[in-house]
């Protein structure tokens, strides 16, 4: 329906306005964002998200500049470890964790809160993050400005819900710290 679509948009547009307010001075001075989908930085799993995304594209309506390779024309580029210090111009990082062998509940998470699986989506990468040499040489990373955070929360819902949980994130990881 037309009239739903219409609400839709112009409810995505307010919070999309609301959040480049409530971020004004964020993005005054760390506008400059690189978004990394990972699941090991070892094994080379992680990829760039790009402005032809729906992150990106949530990202660069509220105010912030998307740091990825150039000439990427996807909505995600594929990296390597040895890439990171060529997008260090990045003012923040978000690491968007996942542990595929956490996607399918078990009988052993299947009372686990929400919470806590969150947390097992994103405690691998944030420890490898934490430990290696080159993802800690960023700025973002010496100056505590990484963000982790699920890949199936910022991912999974691409609309409405989507837009809720990244602003909310976005909110926690720079206004309550």
């Amino acid at each position: 329906d037309e009239t739903l679509a219409e609400a839709a948009i112009e409810s995505y547009q307010q919070q999309v306005a609301a959040a480049r307010t409530d971020l004004a001075s964020v993005l005054a001075t760390q506008p400059k964002v690189l978004v990394l989908t990972a699941e090991s930085l070892s094994l080379g799993s992680f990829q760039a998200i790009t402005a032809e995304s729906f992150i990106g594209e949530l990202l660069e309506a509220v105010g912030f500049e998307l740091v990825y390779p150039p000439n990427s024309t996807t909505n995600a580029a594929p990296l390597s470890i040895e890439i990171l210090p060529d997008l260090d111009a990045a003012d923040s990082v978000f690491v968007l964790g996942y542990n595929r062998d956490l996607a399918q509940p078990s009988e052993a998470t299947a009372g686990t809160a929400p919470n806590t699986l969150m947390q097992q989506q994103v405690a691998g990468i944030e420890a490898e993050w934490m430990g290696n040499e080159i993802a800690q040489s960023l700025t973002a990373s010496q100056e505590n400005r990484v963000y982790f955070t699920t890949f199936y929360q910022w991912n999974l819902f691409n609309g409405p819900i989507g837009t809720e949980l990244i602003l909310a994130d976005l909110r926690q990881f720079f206004l309550t710290s």
